[in-house]
């Protein structure tokens, strides 16, 4: 306290007033005890309010000490009124907001460093297998019926390297909130319609019985492209899982508190140990169907869903005679 040149300042003007007083006062002990007395009480609540000051800084500095780490605590607080009050408030608000900024930055690294692995363990294969194509290919011994087949195949790979590009893309931007959603007031039933649509080629080829239970007038506020999306990656797995002429019920209803779109099939259904990580990022089933599959469709539905405000949860059953997959959709109003 005694370093403020206020203090310093205040000391000498009650020493000069003290002085001024002294020798117009018929009292001198009277004096030095008012002027004591004052300059006591007045040396009191600075250090009080010092004191707060200097709860500030320590502050300030355990923030400094501790820049890059998210997980530093900080127990301040302050209830008093007045400026000092104010400002120790506002600095606690600073603190708490800078926390936060830290937590989202160390997040983003990391999401941005499990992308980058994510995307070069995925294309390690692919890429291998190309470049043992163009070998074969280059040597002039190699067969027009072995030509042709190594051409399809790499076909079949530079799809596959294409369209896991373009899917970690568009998961990556929506994990990182650069895609907007434009919400509308619409027919939730149009936008489940369409995704039935698009995929009326591989329901016909399994032959399955595919029925749609939504109220052509039921609306909600929801991106159309992104949402039927989600709902196209979800009935595609509905598909693929379920063995020949299966059944697979789509329904949305609307109750007060939220619209509710539910997918289920008759297929394998999905084991306990799996339900809590077909969500994640390349997870794959271990009764996977499907070879080509990378385990992006349900991550990228999550990310789609939640994006627009919603939750999705799945229910399961592996037991033969009555296994089932159910998808369930939460938008609440």
């Amino acid at each position: 306290m005694w370093n403020n040149k206020e203090v310093k300042y205040m000391t000498l003007a009650y020493f000069v007033v003290f002085m001024v007083v002294l020798l117009v006062s018929r009292s001198p002990v009277t004096t030095l005890l008012s002027c004591g007395l004052c300059y006591g009480v007045s040396l009191f609540f600075l250090s009080r309010i010092f004191k707060k000051i200097n709860k500030v800084n320590k502050v300030a500095n355990q923030v400094i000490t501790h820049k890059n780490d998210p997980a530093f605590e900080l127990s301040f607080s302050s209830y008093e009124e007045g400026d000092v009050g104010i400002l120790m408030d506002n600095f606690s608000e600073m603190v708490r907001i800078l926390k936060e900024s830290i937590e989202t930055q160390q997040k983003e690294k990391i999401f941005l460093k499990d992308l980058i692995n994510d995307i070069f363990h995925q294309l390690k294969t692919p890429l291998s297998s190309l470049v043992v194509f163009q070998d074969i290919l280059i040597k002039e011994e190699t067969d027009a019926e072995t030509r042709k087949k190594i051409l399809l195949e790499s076909e079949k790979q530079l799809n596959r390297i294409q369209w896991l590009i373009i899917s970690m893309l568009k998961l990556a931007r929506i994990e990182a909130g650069a895609v907007q959603f434009q919400k509308e007031e619409q027919s939730l039933y149009q936008t489940i319609a369409g995704a039935v649509a698009s995929l009326n080629d591989k329901i016909e080829q399994k032959g399955h019985f595919v029925t749609v239970e939504c109220d052509e007038n039921l609306s909600l506020s929801h991106d159309k492209e992104w949402l039927q999306e989600a709902l196209i990656n979800v009935i595609k797995n509905a598909v693929e899982y379920t063995k020949e002429r299966g059944k697979i019920q789509i329904r949305a209803e609307q109750n007060p508190l939220a619209t509710v779109i539910t997918i289920t099939d008759n297929g394998m259904g999905i084991g306990e140990e799996e339900m809590g990580k077909i969500f994640t990022r390349f997870y794959r089933v271990q009764n996977e169907v499907n070879p080509n599959s990378v385990g992006l469709g349900l991550a990228i539905t999550k990310s789609i869903v939640e994006g627009q405000g919603g939750r999705i949860r799945v229910e399961s059953d592996t037991k033969e005679g009555s296994s089932f997959t159910r998808f369930i959709f939460t938008f609440f109003q």
